[in-house]
């Protein structure tokens, strides 16, 4: 298999970019489903593919994390390989350990990176941006002047009041002001 992935590395990284967007697509879906919005209903093909954007802070994490592991792996297992390639540099041996760590980092990485968005997507559940409607536009699309974004896809938007979730088209959405960002 990864004789295959070296020979087709477009393919290796599509499959990545499926494998992150899919991700992405878990981080929204949890995080509109804390509201009550199946956002499959929603959701375009394009939405899919730049999902992973919504969840990049997963991403981040991950990556913190694979480091501190690594360190860790390295620090740990330094001193027990020390012995046995006494006479190897630092530096060939920091090579030797991440060629022997490197699969177990992979499965890691696989395993973990969509329960990690499931997790962000309920933990980003308070992050929102206050936004003010002209007065038109909130009569007659019957919402509230003041709510609240929790989330924008290709061709709408998700708003919340202190109770009440609304779905909105973009295009009917016209203008809003930004009153408040918490981000």
């Amino acid at each position: 298999m990864s004789n295959y992935l070296k020979t087709h590395p477009n393919f290796a990284i599509s499959m990545a970019y499926f494998y992150l967007s899919l991700c992405g697509l878990l981080y929204q879906y949890f995080l509109l489903k804390s509201f009550n919005i199946n956002s499959l209903n929603f959701i375009t093909l394009g939405d899919f593919f730049l999902s992973f954007i919504k969840s990049f802070q997963v991403l981040w994490l991950l990556l913190l994390m694979y480091i501190i592991n690594l360190i860790v792996d390295i620090y740990f297992y330094q001193k027990r390989i020390k012995e046995r390639t006494n006479r190897l540099s630092f530096i060939k041996r920091f090579i030797l350990i991440l060629r022997q760590q490197q699969k177990i980092q992979l499965y890691l990485f696989i395993v973990f990176l969509p329960i990690l968005s499931i997790m962000a997507a309920t933990l980003d559940y308070g992050r929102k941006m206050q936004i003010e409607i002209d007065n038109t536009t909130s009569i007659s699309l019957s919402i509230p002047i003041k709510s609240y974004i929790i989330d924008i896809t290709e061709r709408y938007v998700f708003l919340l009041d202190n109770t009440t979730t609304y779905v909105v088209r973009k295009e009917d959405l016209r203008s809003y002001k930004i009153v408040y960002d918490d981000k």
